[in-house]
């Protein structure tokens, strides 16, 4: 069986076929398309065109044979698991489109596919660990990653969402979303009164090249469902700003650190439920956090940069209603030497303003002056005093 000169061939098998080792499938600068259930014991070769396995969900398909590729494309459709994936190898890319059975184990799609490794629409991963080789949703399309334990990099491409069903925990990875100014999305689904951790160790950094701020964004889809970003995990402003956002005004936790220092962009917070805020806001000089309805734990720490006295110069948190709690850090940036009577507001409400920190650090600044941390209805401000 050869597919050659751009042509293709369309392979629908019945339930318990075999493609026999004796068969010797050939593909140059053409697709070749297995689809149905059947196992492939044979030794397939591509050389510039494209092997598309499996189709619908419930194509069920297993490879005991190999599959060569040369600067070609493999397509993994269907439903399978690691086991089914069998050898795989060659250059060019592999796709994902279909649902992947990783329940218990541990996964180095590199190892098992050539490189690089994107997910498109329709792919679903479910339970384990992705090691090791780095991976991508790619651009304007939707997956899902359901109990999984990212031990590799991602990288949400623009306009894409990756859905996350129960808990994603990261193993030392950083996921990152790239808008260029289209919705791009990690959203985490699930119902009314279920939790979804963010959990492990890790970074969610919002980058790309978009220059609307809540492009990026962390979405919580499901009335009542509640959101819990864990200590350990780093959300951060990279290039660009970004959003954490309950599609439905529900809870979130947030236990972990959640950074804007991205001079003139705002990373917005926003629920009209409080978000609970028991880790650790640090804004730099420039930037902005907004909240919209928040309340500070007694273990949340609040950092904040004072590099002179323009609004650009230094970290600003702005909201609606905030209650305050925990230690406020305050760090002297870029050599800034404020003087006697000097004001900057770091924090607005365009509401009210309930309760002050318990703990203030950084307002010794030298030469018998210090910072006064003023709590009024609508601001908080730092003031020079001697």
């Amino acid at each position: 069986l050869t597919v050659s000169n751009s042509s293709r061939i369309q392979l629908n098998a019945g339930a318990g076929s075999v493609l026999a080792a004796s068969a010797t499938p050939t593909v140059n600068t053409g697709e070749l398309e297995l689809f149905g259930d059947f196992n492939n014991d044979s030794a397939i070769t591509i050389t510039d065109g494209v092997i598309d396995i499996g189709n619908l969900v419930g194509d069920e398909w297993s490879n005991t044979g190999s599959i060569t590729l040369t600067n070609s494309t493999v397509e993994l459709g269907g439903a399978f698991t690691a086991a089914d994936i069998g050898t795989i190898t060659g250059t060019g890319l592999s796709v994902i489109n279909g649902a992947l059975d990783n329940s218990g184990q541990v996964l180095d799609l590199g190892a098992s596919l050539p490189t690089p490794i994107e997910l498109r629409n329709g792919a679903s991963i479910l339970g384990g660990t992705l090691s090791t080789t780095p991976l991508s949703l790619f651009e304007f399309s939707s997956a899902t990653l359901d109990g999984v334990t990212l031990a590799a990099d991602f990288e949400v491409q623009r306009g894409s969402t990756l859905t996350v069903n129960n808990d994603l925990t990261l193993n030392s990875a950083t996921v990152t979303l790239t808008s260029d100014n289209n919705f791009t999305n990690l959203t985490v689904s699930g119902a009314n009164g279920d939790t979804s951790t963010i959990g492990g160790t890790g970074e969610i950094l919002l980058s790309g090249t978009a220059t609307v701020d809540n492009r990026n964004r962390i979405l919580v889809s499901g009335a009542g469902h509640i959101l819990d970003i864990a200590p350990g995990v780093t959300v951060r402003t990279d290039t660009t700003g970004g959003e954490i956002r309950h599609n439905n005004n529900g809870p979130m936790t947030l236990r972990g650190a959640i950074v804007s220092d991205v001079p003139n962009r705002t990373l917005t917070i926003n629920s009209t439920t409080p978000v609970s805020i028991e880790g650790n806001l640090s804004v730099g000089a420039g930037s902005v956090i907004d909240l919209n309805n928040y309340a500070l734990a007694s273990s949340a720490e609040l950092d904040v940069e004072v590099g002179g006295l323009a609004t650009a110069d230094f970290g600003r948190y702005m909201g609606d209603d905030g209650t305050l709690a925990g230690t406020l850090d305050i760090a002297l940036v870029n050599g800034f030497s404020p003087g006697l009577g000097d004001t900057v507001e770091i924090m607005s409400f365009n509401v009210s303003r309930t309760g002050t920190f318990d703990t203030e650090n950084g307002t010794g600044i030298g030469g018998g002056l210090s910072f006064q941390v003023n709590y009024n209805a609508s601001d908080v401000t730092l003031e020079v005093i001697n």
